[in-house]
């Protein structure tokens, strides 16, 4: 419960940090597969020429309540010389799952990046993947480490809307069960900017 409280009161701590700061770039994402819902918010809140520090938090919701929350910070840049969008940082996890014959919590606080390949000569088309892993040393409550990854296949319909498809892999090593995975199925999805 207090590491609920912990997880609350650092997001909200993030986001009144941001308030007198001016606002750049905002965006949201929704990621929808059969039987689980994740969405971001990320807000930009130091802009330079070629890029800026983004933080998200974001929410995975299943059909069977079980949840992961996340909050993150990504340094976020543009290639001058290649059509290629990078970016770098952490975030910080909690989920509780609760379904299944064992119980589980799981904490990470992970390190990753995420990368989206879009040239002009493919007409809107873009391939990204993320990866965020977190060590035992960086794992808590029942997780001895934490990893997850991503591949998308990309769609530009308009300046400030993507469409998108892709896989997900959430996986933990739980003290005493092993290595599990919390979320393995393809997705679709959508990001607006604004």
């Amino acid at each position: 419960m207090y590491f609920k409280s912990a997880i609350s009161g650092l997001a909200l701590l993030i986001f009144s940090a941001t308030a007198p700061v001016s606002v750049q770039a905002q965006s949201i994402r929704v990621q929808l597969s059969d039987d689980v819902a994740r969405f971001f918010y990320s807000t930009e809140i130091m802009g330079q020429r070629f890029g800026g520090l983004e933080l998200e938090t974001g929410l995975l919701y299943t059909e069977d309540s079980d949840y992961m929350l996340s909050v993150g910070a990504m340094v976020r840049g543009e290639s001058v010389d290649m059509p290629i969008i990078v970016g770098v940082g952490g975030r910080l996890y909690y989920g509780d799952f609760d379904s299944g014959p064992n119980d589980r919590t799981v904490g990470a606080l992970a390190i990753g990046g995420e990368v989206l390949i879009s040239p002009a000569s493919w007409g809107g088309f873009g391939i990204g993947a993320s990866l965020f892993h977190a060590p035992s040393v960086t794992s808590f409550s029942d997780a001895e480490d934490f990893t997850e990854y991503n591949f998308t296949l990309n769609y530009q319909i308009t300046s400030q809307a993507n469409i998108y498809v892709g896989k997900q892999v959430i996986e933990a090593d739980i003290k005493g069960i092993g290595n599990v995975e919390l979320e393995d199925d393809t997705f679709i999805g959508i990001d607006m900017r604004f």
